[in-house]
């Protein structure tokens, strides 16, 4: 950038009218016992060639056909960065097929009995690992039901087994259900996007209201578990008070006990991952500085089958508005409206004059009190009604 603030070497001095105002502005999963299990979906009647299309093609034309290209963006006056919503992937859809969580309880088609809290809320919660090759978008929880009456609101959490990181949640009424027991399925919304990470464990828990106006009572039996598996961690307001669980139906069998729940998703078609670690905290949709070098990135994708892709290398080059003005003009009069926290911060652009200026943080908000004491780029509520000069 042309060291114009040198040459010219102005200070402006305006003055700005501050006031007082608010701006309301299948195939498997398995739970982290079973861990090694190799579990994401594999079809053996795709051949590579049905895969990746592209691989029988020459490489220079392969490469080109999926891989985004070069990106250069020029940017305009006062600009410092600009959104890249989209990198420009465009490897065809190979559709795999969903994936269900591992059957955990030995008897998963029969519902005998149920086990809940009387006087409170009870949570059931499982641990499941995804581990796919791609991340997983949760579609459906199949849910076993005891009984259900006055359309009960029911709440599915997810979260990331880890670090207990909140995924997404969904509520939703339930259906009537006679005491006896069946089948419902929750379906997740389209527009509800819970995603679960490339081999990762995740924790879903199911959130059912104290029995009183509405009822829910989830499905259990007395089959067991599977190997490596057992039953759903229950919390309540009965574990901490002299109330203790109540069960339904069969009699409770502390040893087999199995409460009935399940996971359905959706699996991405690929996995794309940056494995340059100087630009491998860029995403698509982050907003790219201006840099004199540009943004090389390196992308590895593996699609669903867990077959390996080209890499994909390309650059994202922002270029600084070219020639900006040298000649500083400023507004005679700007008047600032405080926020919330009665406070604003005053911006270059809002003093400038004019549009034909480089990325605006290259200059700087000096404010002046009527003490002759400099208050950087800050207004706050001990101004109002002042009128204050101004530096850039």
């Amino acid at each position: 950038m042309k060291n114009y603030l040198t040459l010219f070497a102005l200070i402006f001095a305006l003055t700005v009218n501050v006031r007082a105002s608010v701006n309301t502005k299948g195939n498997k999963l398995s739970n982290g016992a079973n861990h090694l299990a190799r579990n994401y979906v594999q079809n053996p009647d795709r051949t590579i060639e049905t895969l990746i299309p592209w691989l029988e093609r020459d490489f220079q034309s392969s490469v080109l056909m999926p891989c985004p290209p070069n990106i250069a963006i020029n940017l305009g006056p006062g600009e410092c960065c600009r959104v890249v919503p989209s990198f420009g992937f465009s490897f065809p859809d190979i559709s795999p097929p969903t994936l269900t969580s591992p059957i955990q309880s030995a008897n998963q088609g029969s519902i005998d009995g149920t086990l809940y809290c009387g006087v409170g809320q009870t949570k059931y919660s499982r641990t499941f690992l995804h581990s796919g090759p791609t991340d997983m978008k949760i579609t459906t929880v199949n849910l076993g039901v005891w009984e259900a009456y006055n359309s009960p609101l029911v709440t599915v959490n997810f979260y990331n087994a880890s670090n207990n990181q909140l995924l997404g949640s969904h509520s939703t009424p339930i259906p009537n259900i006679a005491a006896g027991g069946a089948f419902h399925s929750i379906t997740i919304p389209p527009t509800n996007i819970i995603k679960v990470a490339s081999d990762s464990s995740y924790r879903v828990e199911i959130v059912a209201n104290a029995p009183h106006i509405s009822v829910f009572k989830i499905g259990r039996n007395n089959g067991g578990h599977n190997v490596s598996f057992s039953d759903a961690t229950i919390v309540s307001s009965c574990n901490i008070t002299s109330p203790l669980l109540m069960s339904e139906g069969t009699v409770f069998n502390a040893a087999t006990n199995s409460i009935l729940f399940s996971v359905v998703g959706q699996p991405d078609d690929y996995k794309y991952v940056n494995v340059n670690p100087a630009t491998v905290q860029f995403e698509e949709g982050d907003c790219f500085p201006i840099s004199t070098l540009p943004y090389n990135m390196m992308y590895v994708i593996t699609d669903a089958y867990d077959n390996p892709v080209i890499p994909c290398p390309f650059s994202i080059s922002i270029n600084e508005f070219q020639n900006p003005t040298g000649a500083l003009a400023c507004n005679d009069l700007v008047q600032v409206s405080l926020d919330e926290n009665c406070e604003t911060i005053v911006t270059p652009d809002m003093l400038l004059e004019g549009t034909n200026y480089g990325c605006y943080d290259k200059y700087k908000v000096q404010i002046i009190g009527n003490n002759g004491i400099v208050l950087g780029n800050k207004v706050t509520k001990a101004q109002i009604g002042q009128k204050l000069k101004t530096q850039i």
